[in-house]
């Protein structure tokens, strides 16, 4: 009786995430964001040689994850380049992760019913949704550090072996985004915990333990050959990912503290989260010690950081559920089928307000998405790519969308906030063009360039937003 209801269950999850996928799928704008439009030219520029990870200014792009890049290039050697095709990747895993957490789910509540409800927790929560639309490497990052973390649990109850596991997935996060070796450091402070708290060392003395950075290391090893062969440095990747990431500024510290109720969580799963969390710890921490740590950790190192997003957070997520669920069905003293009639009411009343402020919440990231803007910035690249010959440089702000339509180098000017610096770079990297808009802002001087002797205006959007200069003289009132 127990298999046939786990059965119904596993469909029901199967025709849930199915509504889900194509929920997202319906999110689908016909332009792509400048991190999107980056994945994409690496997956056009693979296509051609699974060698040539580069991007506008034909260098080795390692700043970039590889995993979703290639993952891309391969499909698309079967179904042709398509950016349709590309937006079915994230949902695809985020479909995935949602299986994955309802296993890991049942494992922890025992529940099946409890496990539902921390998926749907999940499926509903507006950053996992808006991420699940966009080609990005965030939602392949979850589900592989979700299913690592699935691995390294069931691995301490004594399944030895899949520690082997959570090290290869571990490995396989890492390459979805450099942030997966933060999962080493969570899994080492644990086990160090463990042994000092417990005073027991089986853990440190299980071979299993040790072969799981083992197998973490040489599931990335080949990025790291990669790495040395193209750029002579074994951890040219790690300094890249920090020179990009020193290009967007950074926020204060206590930048994720008011996002976490706000952006990465919603107010009413904010609360439950909350209560979750001190019932984890008042009754039951050995059980949530492993899932409190992950997400500290992650929230800790992510807060120390300069340059801060919600999505950064989004592995800590399916654990944010999971407290959610703890702390709805102590409220509500949920039971497998079998809801209190009293509280039935009050539950489904709680419910449409948590609908409510996912709704409320997932108009706030779609508003934030600019179409229209972001559409003139196609336009204008899109022209530029039909009108410029392919040995043209084009300095802009809009460097991953400009890149990916126009198909020609592009450079980028935003630390030149200096008129003659900005004429100086122009001057010496042979710019054809140059596109300035009002989504990726702008020193003030460039929107006028037309009143200089140097530029003519070559394009203007339908909606006036993006403008395209073309340089007409050589720049000689500065000198360089």
């Amino acid at each position: 009786m127990k298999l046939i209801s786990l059965r119904r269950n596993v469909i029901y999850l199967f025709l849930f995430s199915l509504f889900l996928f194509f929920v997202y799928l319906s999110f689908y704008d016909n332009v792509l964001w400048w991190d999107e439009a980056e994945y994409m030219t690496l997956a056009r520029n693979l296509l051609k040689d699974l060698t040539q990870f580069t991007l506008f200014e034909k260098y080795t792009a390692l700043f970039k994850p590889p995993l979703l890049p290639y993952l891309l290039s391969i499909v698309f050697r079967f179904t042709g380049f398509n950016e349709i095709v590309a937006k079915l990747i994230p949902p695809l895993f985020g479909v995935l992760t949602l299986f994955v957490l309802y296993v890991f789910s049942i494992k922890i509540f025992r529940k099946e019913s409890l496990a539902f409800l921390t998926v749907i927790f999940l499926a509903i929560n507006p950053l996992f949704i808006r991420m699940s639309t966009l080609i990005l490497s965030d939602i392949p990052f979850l589900f592989f550090t979700t299913l690592s973390l699935y691995f390294f649990y069931e691995a301490l109850n004594k399944k030895n072996y899949y520690f082997i596991y959570s090290g290869i997935f571990g490995g396989l996060s890492a390459l979805a985004r450099y942030q997966g070796f933060i999962i080493l450091i969570i899994y080492a402070v644990f086990i160090c915990l463990y042994t000092l708290v417990k005073r027991n060392r089986d853990l440190i003395k299980n071979k299993y333990v040790w072969f799981l950075p083992i197998v973490f290391i040489l599931t990335f090893s080949p990025w790291i050959l990669f790495s040395y062969f193209t750029r002579g440095n074994p951890l040219q990747f790690y300094y890249d990912q920090i020179w990009a990431g020193s290009w967007h500024g950074s926020q204060p510290v206590t930048y994720y503290l008011f996002k976490f109720s706000s952006g990465i969580l919603t107010p009413p799963l904010f609360i439950l989260f909350i209560v979750g969390v001190l019932i984890g710890v008042r009754k039951y921490f050995k059980q949530y010690s492993l899932l409190l740590l992950w997400i500290s950790v992650f929230f800790i190192i992510f807060s120390s950081v300069g340059h801060k997003e919600e999505r950064y957070l989004i592995e800590i997520l399916p654990l944010c559920s999971i407290f959610i669920t703890l702390g709805i069905s102590k409220i509500w003293k949920l039971k497998l089928l079998n809801v209190k009639s009293s509280n039935t009411k009050w539950f489904i009343l709680f419910f449409i307000i948590i609908l409510a402020f996912t709704y409320q919440g997932s108009i706030y990231y779609f508003k934030n998405a600019n179409l229209s803007s972001r559409l003139a910035i196609k336009e204008a690249s899109l022209y530029l790519n039909e009108n410029t010959p392919e040995d043209s440089i084009i300095i802009t702000n809009s460097l991953g969308t400009l890149g990916y339509y126009s198909e020609r180098k592009s450079i980028r000017y935003l630390d030149y906030q200096n008129r003659n610096e900005f004429f100086c770079r122009v001057k010496n990297e042979n710019v054809s063009h140059a596109l300035v808009n009002q989504f990726d802002t702008s020193p003030e001087y460039t929107y006028t360039l037309e009143r200089t002797p140097y530029f003519e205006t070559f394009h203007l959007s339908s909606d006036k937003s993006a403008k395209v200069y073309r340089v007409k003289n050589e720049i000689v009132e500065v000198l360089c």
